[in-house]
């Protein structure tokens, strides 16, 4: 599960960045980080530390392509709209 979870966390970041990486807005209240985004993090810490081979390389794959923007394959032509 948490293999699979991660396998589309990649996939979201390579096909529609968009979606974890920009905030959905509330009427009213201040900018708040992505809540995708903030649940996988908090995930993540703990897919690191599982004694599953797979589902470890998705998780810190994962990481890596957060961490390192330019590795999203379809972020150059949404840069624009992400700031």
């Amino acid at each position: 599960m948490v293999d699979d979870t991660y396998l589309l966390a990649c996939r979201a970041l390579s096909y529609s960045p968009k979606l974890l990486l920009v905030p959905t807005p509330v009427s009213g209240a201040a900018p708040s980080q992505p809540p995708a985004l903030v649940t996988l993090m908090d995930t993540a810490m703990y897919g690191v530390l599982m004694q599953h081979r797979e589902a470890c390389c998705s998780v810190l794959s994962f990481l890596v392509r957060v961490s390192h923007t330019h590795t999203h394959t379809h972020t150059h032509t949404h840069t624009h709209q992400l700031a």
